[in-house]
């Protein structure tokens, strides 16, 4: 990690190299301990340097994802978003694939196992005359196969139906609200003040 920071100066190398090195972990489980074991590669969770490493070690991926010109790379903190499009479902592979192989080497040059498992690859449509369950096509990441299925998936918290239709989430999200809605109307009722409101409805409704 630190041969891939050359825009740190030589002070700021040493430190993080004190701060990566020597490091050791043990399991907690039910009140007993694991033996401790030296870490050879990682960063430390809840140290402040974390997101700021993270986010230096990921930024050679995204640039090399920026020239996959088939595919767009979108990342929300640790979570990434390849988009393509095309004709069918075999010209959206093709778009893909491209993208996929950059991620699997850049994942082996930094120790990183890809969980193809937690990895999801759907289909969608514009019109639900062209669209067709029954196609399949995988595709290749790391050392399996993920396969595209036109499905309906949660991206950050949003539910994105086949039709790119976030109807059924918008409901969902309207009932989960309307208890809380009740709430805050009775609190409003009882004379309380727009700033009170106000961090009700962000701390209350808004993480719904």
């Amino acid at each position: 990690m630190l041969d891939r920071l050359p825009r740190l100066g030589l002070r700021t190398k040493r430190w993080l190299h004190n701060y990566l090195r020597g490091r050791y972990v043990r399991v907690c489980t039910r009140e007993q301990h694991s033996r401790k074991q030296l870490a050879s590669a990682g960063v430390p969770q809840g140290g402040v340097p974390g997101p700021q490493l993270f986010l230096h070690c990921v930024d050679d991926l995204l640039r090399r994802l920026h020239n996959i010109y088939s595919a767009s790379a979108l990342m929300y903190a640790d979570d990434l978003t390849l988009v393509a499009s095309g004709a069918d479902i075999h010209a959206c592979a093709a778009a893909t694939q491209p993208a996929l192989s950059p991620i699997t080497t850049w994942a082996a040059e930094h120790s990183l196992k890809i969980n193809v498992g937690k990895s999801e690859a759907a289909l969608f449509y514009i019109s639900s005359h062209t669209r067709s369950d029954k196609e399949m096509v995988d595709l290749r990441l790391g050392n399996g196969n993920l396969r595209i299925q036109s499905h309906s998936v949660r991206l950050l918290g949003t539910t994105v139906e086949q039709l790119l239709n976030c109807g059924p989430h918008a409901s969902t999200a309207a009932k989960q609200t309307m208890p809380r809605r009740y709430q805050l109307r009775l609190v409003a009722q009882a004379g309380a003040s727009h700033h009170t409101m106000r961090s009700f409805l962000i701390g209350y409704v808004h993480g719904v």
